[in-house]
C-alpha cells in the first residue's frame, strides 16, 4: 500500500494517507516529473501502458511518480528514474526546473519537474510503460499543438511549465 503525505496549500505536511485516498477525496499531495535529455538534446516522451489505471496509452513526461511518506521529492525522482527507465543518478544530476499545482480528475497535487542529461540508454523497466522515444523540443511542441496524440495533462503542464519555466 503506497503511503502519500498530504500537503497544504503551502506545500507543508499535514497528514499521511494512501494513494486511494488521496484520488478519492482529491487531498493536495506531491509528486514529482522528469524531463530526460540525450546528448543530441532531445526529451524522451513515454507512452503510458495500457493497464494503467489512469490515462492508459497516453503519452507521458519521461519519467513521473508520486513523493511517498517520508521521501523528498528529489529521492522520489531518483528512485522514479531508476524503477522506471533503469538509470542510476545521484543528486548532482538532478536538475530542479519548477513547481506547480495541478487539479483535474482525481489529481490534487504539487509536481515539482525536473530534468536530467545521460548517455545512458533508458530500458523499459517496471511494466507502467509502453514504449518510448526521443524527441526534440519543437517535434515535441508541434505534436502537442496538432491535438493528434493523447497527453496526460501533467505532462502539458510539465512540459508548459518547463518552457516558461513558471515557479
Amino acid at each position: 500500500m503506497e503511503m502519500l503525505p498530504v500537503v497544504n496549500k503551502k506545500d507543508e505536511l499535514i497528514d499521511t494517507t494512501t494513494r486511494e485516498i488521496c484520488h478519492a477525496k482529491k487531498l493536495r499531495h506531491r509528486a514529482v516529473h522528469i524531463f530526460v535529455f540525450n546528448t543530441k538534446g532531445e526529451i524522451l516522451l513515454q507512452k503510458r501502458s495500457s493497464d494503467k489505471d489512469e490515462y492508459p496509452g497516453y503519452y507521458e513526461a519521461s519519467v513521473s511518480g508520486h513523493v511517498r511518506k517520508d521521501e523528498s521529492y528529489e529521492q522520489a525522482a531518483i528512485r522514479e528514474i531508476e524503477e522506471e527507465i533503469g538509470i542510476v543518478v545521484n543528486l548532482d544530476e538532478l536538475h530542479e526546473r519548477c513547481k506547480f499545482e495541478v487539479l483535474f480528475g482525481q489529481e490534487h497535487m504539487f509536481i515539482q519537474l525536473f530534468v536530467i542529461f545521460t548517455k545512458k540508454n533508458p530500458e523499459i523497466n517496471d511494466g507502467e510503460i509502453e514504449s518510448m522515444q526521443w524527441i526534440s523540443k519543437p517535434a515535441l511542441a508541434k505534436e502537442i499543438q496538432k491535438g493528434k496524440k493523447r497527453f496526460t495533462p501533467e505532462c502539458l503542464a510539465a512540459f508548459d511549465c518547463f518552457l516558461h519555466k513558471k515557479q
